[in-house]
């Protein structure tokens, strides 16, 4: 694990200058999209950060997170929050919920990214999924350098990077006929996209 994630205030020193100084908006995004009215229970795989763990507790909503990284969980923890130590990979008891949320972490789940989201959307509502689209690893400056040791949040290499294309081409397979799959928004590096039981 790279040493980035053993500490969520380092983790938030890197991430807000990768963001240059707009991590916390990553976020804000997200939850502009939350219908709180029709939201009572949110899970969130790969939380990393408890920024929407402490949107839902002041709005009367039950989060609950998984990550497989001890040390944010046990920092979710100690601030009081629902969080639990899995790797996602593994884990099949996903809760119910009316809202799944992964942020910045689905290119960690693409080679059983069918699987995984059919598991999700077994369980879920609805699916939003905020996802980096542009590779700053792949950057010969100071900002690649710093993604390229953030990366790896396990033991193993992980070089995959999801473009828009690839990302919008891979979703659209895994939703045929199933699911109802919609960009919401398109800024900076990310982009935000909801699946539903909906169909189009």
């Amino acid at each position: 694990m790279s040493p980035i994630y053993q500490n969520i205030h380092v983790y938030r020193l890197i991430m807000n200058l990768l963001y240059l100084g707009r991590y916390n908006k990553r976020f804000h995004k997200i939850i502009k999209f939350i219908e709180i009215n029709n939201t009572k229970k949110i899970v969130e795989l790969a939380f990393g950060d408890v920024q929407i763990a402490k949107w839902a507790k002041s709005n009367d909503i039950k989060w609950t997170g998984f990550d497989i990284n001890k040390s944010f969980v046990s920092y979710a923890k100690a601030k009081g929050y629902d969080a639990f130590e899995k790797d996602i990979k593994l884990e099949s008891n996903i809760p119910e919920s009316d809202l799944t949320i992964i942020s910045g972490s689905l290119y960690h789940f693409h080679e059983f990214l069918e699987k995984l989201i059919n598991k999700i959307m077994s369980k879920t509502k609805i699916l939003i999924i905020s996802e980096p689209i542009q590779n700053i690893s792949s950057k010969k400056n100071i900002f690649g350098k710093i993604a390229k040791r953030s990366a790896n949040i396990s033991t193993e290499r992980e070089e995959f990077r999801y473009n828009e294309n690839t990302l919008i081409e891979t979703l659209d397979r895994i939703c045929i006929e199933k699911y109802k799959i919609e960009t919401l928004e398109k800024y900076s590096k990310d982009i935000i996209i909801r699946i539903s039981h909906d169909q189009i």
